[in-house]
């Protein structure tokens, strides 16, 4: 099992989940909303240019957040998945 570990770590080893395909789309979309963005601030006068722009603000710092929590989620169940394989089932 630790060679395996010791695999995976060295990045010899992987899981094929189709994350390159969703890497590929996400960018596309996140490339789209951003000129799309773009198309609607230039269509906003000044005030709604400042709605807009605060908008957008607190959209990514929500997005940021989100990301955060899936990331410390993950960490999270990783962690636990080494220690079940490395020493077995953890009860709670």
């Amino acid at each position: 099992m630790e060679s395996i570990l010791k695999e995976m770590y060295d990045r010899n080893l992987g899981l094929e989940n189709g994350s390159e395909e969703y890497n590929r789309r996400t960018i596309q979309l996140l490339d789209k909303i951003d000129r799309l963005e773009m198309q609607i601030a230039h269509l906003l006068n000044s005030d709604g240019q400042n709605i807009f722009n605060t908008y957008r603000e607190c959209f990514n710092e929500l997005c940021m957040l989100q990301r955060h929590n899936e990331f410390i989620a993950g960490v999270r169940l990783g962690g636990q998945m080494i220690l079940e394989i490395l020493f077995g089932t953890i009860e709670e």
